[in-house]
């Protein structure tokens, strides 16, 4: 953890262009790891926590209601509380910068960082932020580190390609990469 301190890495993100299952395991892997020897109680963001790899493994022990504040009104939005983890959905986010405007949720989502420990971020398909732009380049200015998540027998050259073309067009910086071989069943 010091390492990540010293170089100023608070924000990692992890991309798996095959399967969220991967990605999900290695976020819970390294949240794990800091709760455990570190005491650091980690923010993770997924798309759908009930449907969820990690929901098998982390019980919530209550709903947090979070107030943001909006032009219009506040809202709350929901935080899982498991024991050494938050989890926040993607789509809760996408409900946020859609109340508050792309500056507000800019500046909402630095203060959400700030005030976390470490953060954890699953990334969805490539296809799916350039879509919505609007709504992924604020969480992708948050991010100080990406991790490419790659199944070595299903993953194509391409789609690697594809994910590095995007972390250079959009200036996130490449740490590492996980290579997994899931098997045949």
């Amino acid at each position: 953890f010091s390492y990540l301190q010293q170089n100023g890495i608070k924000s990692l993100a992890f991309y798996g262009s095959q399967e969220t299952a991967s990605v999900q395991h290695s976020i819970l892997g390294l949240s794990s790891f800091f709760n455990y020897h570190k005491n650091i109680k980690a923010t993770v963001f997924v798309n759908n926590f009930e449907g969820s790899e990690l929901a098998k493994y982390l019980k919530p022990t209550h709903i947090e209601l979070e107030l943001f504040d909006s032009d219009k009104d506040d809202e709350n939005y929901e935080i899982y509380a498991c024991d050494g983890v938050d989890v926040i959905e993607l789509n809760k986010l996408k409900h946020i910068a859609h109340k508050m405007g792309t500056s507000s949720f800019s500046e909402f989502l630095i203060k959400l960082v700030k005030d976390s420990e470490i953060v954890f971020w699953q990334l969805p398909h490539v296809s799916e932020m350039d879509k919505e732009r609007e709504i992924y380049l604020p969480i992708l200015n948050v991010i100080d580190s990406l991790t490419l998540v790659i199944d070595t027998c299903v993953t194509k050259r391409k789609e690697i390609s594809e994910m590095n073309d995007f972390a250079e067009k959009y200036q996130i910086q490449v740490e590492g990469v996980l290579l997994y071989n899931k098997g045949k069943d």
